[in-house]
């Protein structure tokens, strides 16, 4: 999966896969196992608009594609740098306005 401008995207394992309704997703463990960030980080993030509200399931579990974790993974890093929640808000607005353009 291609998750974003750079063209490395986060390709989900088989034992990762749900079944959410999407060729490939993940459910927010394996999501946050595999971006580095725990659930209830995943949860503020959405909450906050950093990261699209997930699809979910009939049971009610969040799905995440390859490209959301590529972007959780994105937040991550930033968070590293010390920018703010607020900062990488901005960062994603012009990234996502970017790939757009790009496509």
């Amino acid at each position: 999966m291609n998750g974003g401008p750079d063209g490395r995207g986060f390709t989900l394992g088989q034992g990762q896969l749900s079944d959410c309704g999407m060729e490939r997703a993940a459910t927010i463990g394996p999501a946050g196992v595999a971006s580095g960030l725990t659930p209830k980080a995943i949860r503020l993030y959405e909450k906050r608009g950093l990261l699209p509200v997930a699809v979910r399931t009939t049971a009610g579990y969040r799905c995440y594609t390859g490209a959301d974790i590529a972007t959780l993974r994105f937040i991550r890093q930033c968070r590293t740098l010390g920018l703010t929640l607020s900062e990488i808000g901005q960062i994603l607005r012009t990234r996502v306005g970017c790939w757009s353009i790009w496509r």
